[in-house]
């Protein structure tokens, strides 16, 4: 997938970390080393890149920046055919040490990350990404992939024999990382309940008019008007999609916000929030009701942010965001398949720029003092079967740091690899 990513090396995306060698892991007998719950064979792969954690963001106007370049690099990938499947702390990465790539980045899809919107004289490295997507152990083809395969083919690339484009029934099985899932991925079917219309776009603000059209050219894109699917024979059927994994981008926000506390908090986990309970404790089941959405659509859930964050750009934010994923888009005849992009890269740079203005960037203070539940993710199931055991199947990585089980970290705490 990594090659499929970077065009086979022809145009190499700089938020995905670049593959260099790969072995299968045979034991001592030279039989393959498979696990038992899906039998994948362990690899050891060998990647340039390098990355800090985003807890390791001193600011939510950092962590905002590395969500927008996250946000184009997912919408690059979606355009070669590569679905991520499983965002989430762990496997987004904060690319503030800004390695130089052995290659440039040159690709027809017309990248524009953060830091040149914001400066568009920007000349001394105009492909900067703040975001390193890691583990692609999860991934998949979606359903336009066979179009870029054969793009490929026709310019003489010469691809795996093993690569086969996937239609989307065979993206029904269920992957991620608890908490961070999508809502309709976790229970393995289409969300329950009479079907939404998406929002309209999102406006860019006036502040950000500017910056956002040099970039862009054009701030007036129009998507067709989306209209519902009836219910009856004809509803699709669930699977994975590319705005399952944007809804995972809000997931991971909310988490970032909620667990920055006032510092008063119960400092033990049955003293807290019941959302909270909620939200920490999730698991993957076949369970339709999914508490995290409920919570986030009260009026109170504001106060479970930092008492700096119940107003202005970020409450904004969080509330714009929610609306653009909680519709559920397979039921939505004629939605882009941008339109989730477009919309969140509209809402963070509005909530950017705003925060340039008022030079309020919110420096994370401590977290909040409980005991976290955490787990790591699951290997694909079956949608509609019984819970699954939750196991890891990570590739091993070379200079893997703090090996560990912490939520939304898969089996990691940072990739950090450099190659001389």
């Amino acid at each position: 997938m990594l090659n499929i990513a970077h065009d086979y090396g022809r145009s190499v995306l700089p938020g995905v970390p670049i593959l260099v060698e790969y072995a299968v892991v045979k034991d001592r007998e030279e039989r393959f080393i498979t696990t038992c719950e899906s039998q994948w064979k362990r690899l050891r792969i060998v990647v340039e890149g390098i990355g800090e954690t985003l807890e390791s963001c001193p600011t939510i106007y950092e962590l905002l920046k590395v969500l927008y370049d996250l946000v184009e690099t997912h919408r690059l990938l979606c355009a070669r055919g590569v679905l991520h499947r499983d965002i989430s702390m762990g496997n987004v990465l904060w690319n503030v040490h800004k390695p130089p790539l052995r290659k440039t980045y040159q690709s027809h899809e017309g990248g524009v990350y953060i830091s040149r919107v914001l400066d568009k004289t920007q000349v001394e490295d105009p492909n900067k990404c703040l975001c390193l997507l890691a583990d692609f152990d999860n991934s998949a083809f979606t359903q336009g992939s066979a179009k870029y395969l054969d793009n490929l083919k026709a310019n003489s690339v010469e691809l795996d024999p093993s690569i086969e484009p996937e239609e989307p029934g065979n993206r029904s099985s269920r992957t991620g990382t608890p908490m961070f899932i999508a809502r309709a991925v976790s229970s393995g079917r289409l969300l329950q309940g009479p079907g939404t219309l998406p929002p309209d776009l999102p406006k860019v603000s006036d502040k950000a008019a500017s910056l956002y059209k040099a970039a862009y050219k054009d701030i007036n894109v129009e998507y067709p008007k989306p209209t519902l699917v009836p219910p009856g024979p004809e509803t699709p059927p669930f699977c994975h999609r590319e705005y399952h994994d944007m809804e995972s981008v809000f997931w991971l926000l909310v988490y970032r916000l909620i667990m920055w506390g006032d510092g008063k908090d119960e400092l033990e986990y049955d003293g807290v929030h019941p959302y909270l309970r909620d939200f920490l404790s999730h698991e993957i089941s076949s369970m339709c009701h999914d508490q995290r959405g409920a919570w986030i659509d009260q009026a109170e859930f504001p106060n479970l942010l930092h008492s700096r964050l119940r107003k202005g750009p970020i409450a904004t934010l969080i509330t714009e965001m929610f609306g653009i994923v909680w519709p559920e888009y397979a039921l939505c005849e004629g939605v882009s398949v941008d339109f989730v992009h477009e919309a969140f890269r509209r809402l963070l740079i509005n909530a950017i720029v705003e925060m340039d203005a008022t030079g309020e960037h919110y420096a994370f203070g401590e977290p909040r003092g409980f005991l976290k539940n955490y787990s790591d993710p699951v290997a694909p199931q079956l949608p509609h079967i019984s819970p699954p055991s939750l196991v890891t199947s990570v590739p091993v990585m070379i200079h893997v740091t703090a090996v560990g089980r912490e939520r939304g970290i898969s089996g990691r705490r940072a990739l950090s690899v450099v190659l001389a």
